[in-house]
Formats: C-alpha cells, sequence, structure tokens
C-alpha cells in the first residue's frame, strides 16, 4: 500500500494534525522472481490468502481512499536540538501509568509500565526522524534513542527494497520478531523499517522479514494532496 499525508502545526483554534492525505493498497506483489515463478506453477490464481489476516489478497491496486483531517499532531517546529531537552519534551506527552491504554498494553503484553514507557519514547524520537525537523534536531533523536534501555544497533544493513542504513531496535526477552528501524547515518534519515523474525515463526527461518515500511520523503509543501474524486 502507500499513502501520502500533509500535516499542518497548531495555531489559533487549529490543535495541529491532518489536513490532507490518502491511503492506496497496491495489491500483492512478488518480492522475488523465484516467488512469481511459484505463483505461475500454482496456476496464477487471482486471489490469495495473506498470513497476517484471514482474508483474501488481491493483485489489483484498489481505489484510492481519502484519509480526511485528524487531530492532535504536535507542532514540531518547537523541538528541541539538545538531546536531554527532547528527551523531556517527548517523555511528555507519553500516557502516564494509570491511562486506560497503559493498563491495556500491560494486560496485552505483559511489560512492566517502565518498560511499555521506554518502548513508547522509542518510537517518539524515531517518529521525530522520521519528519522535516532540523538535521540537529534528529541528531539529537538519534541520541534518545540510544539512551533507552535495551537498544540495539547495527550499522550496514540492506533492507528488502535495496537501502542502505543503520539497524536501530529494542529487544525483550523472549521477541520471535523485531522491528529494526533503518536510518540514513549520513544525515539521519527515517529510511524505513522491518519487522524482523528472531526465532522460526509462522513457518520462516531466523532474520525473515514479515513486513516492511520504505519511506519515500518527508519535507514542506505548500500544496495538499490531490483528493480523489468520489
Amino acid at each position: 500500500s502507500q499513502s501520502e499525508d500533509c500535516l499542518e502545526p497548531p495555531h489559533g483554534n487549529w490543535p495541529g494534525g491532518t489536513v490532507g492525505g490518502y491511503y492506496q493498497p497496491l495489491g500483492a506483489q512478488f518480492p522475488t522472481a523465484a516467488d512469481r515463478a511459484g505463483w505461475q506453477r500454482a496456476g496464477s490464481p487471482t486471489r490469495v490468502g495473506a498470513w497476517y489476516a484471514n482474508q483474501p489478497d488481491s493483485f489489483q491496486p484498489g481505489p484510492r481512499v481519502w484519509t480526511g483531517q485528524k487531530t492532535g499532531w504536535s507542532d514540531y517546529a518547537t523541538l528541541s536540538a539538545g538531546p536531554a531537552k527532547l528527551r523531556k519534551q517527548l517523555a511528555a506527552g507519553l500516557p502516564g501509568p494509570a491511562s486506560a491504554e497503559i493498563k491495556m498494553a500491560e494486560r496485552s503484553t505483559g511489560w512492566s509500565y517502565p518498560v511499555l514507557r521506554n518502548d513508547m519514547l522509542f518510537y517518539a524520537a524515531v517518529g521525530v526522524m522520521g519528519d522535516p525537523v532540523r538535521p540537529a534536531v534528529r541528531a539529537a533523536a538519534y541520541r534518545v534513542l540510544a539512551s533507552v534501555p535495551g537498544v540495539q544497533v547495527k550499522p550496514g544493513i540492506r533492507d528488502i527494497t535495496g537501502q542502505v542504513g543503520t539497524a536501530v531496535w529494542l529487544s525483550h526477552p523472549g521477541d520471535r520478531a523485531v522491528d529494526y528501524e533503518l536510518i540514513d547515518p549520513a544525515n539521519g534519515y527515517l529510511l524505513g523499517d522491518e519487522n524482523i523474525t528472531v526465532t522460526r515463526l509462522l513457518g520462516l527461518p531466523p532474520g525473515s522479514v514479515l513486513t516492511y515500511n520504505e519511506r519515500v520523503s518527508s519535507g514542506w509543501t505548500s500544496t495538499l494532496p490531490s483528493q480523489p474524486t468520489r
């Protein structure tokens, strides 16, 4: 699938958020020629079952759906280039131990609040690195990532799309899969992410890619995405 979002920072009565965007499923595709050959040997079926859900996946692109307005986006222009201050800014936006979100996460994962808070801080810093912030803020966000307990780093990783960068991820006892965040070490841009198996999972050996996201571009604009005709 592919998506595009245009975000506007808070001003006046506007709390900040998505002012326009779209989402479009692109249909099932083949990562390698061997996969395509296997599909052809099976008679080139027009629909297949996806491993991640009990539903069929089409080979044809779906409609381009307008995602509309979503509020709650913070103003990245106010983020600090100092790692300690940036960490405090990001931590201030995290839910507290008594919140319904945290209670649900504790029940579903079995993790304590400090562990969950570290995870949320990690992904808050990752989010900063994927948006059009100043290079100094991306550098500070990288240092915030490095300060989170359990963080792992591996340079020179090539993802499934061919991009090469430094993989950063959090590890927990009993992990069966982890999320690699791929960062360009030259400029701190977030290139994308991959969900990688740690143990044999769903019939796949360790090191297999379950899902991935590629960030195509991020920047400032004065033009909204074009809204699909209905």
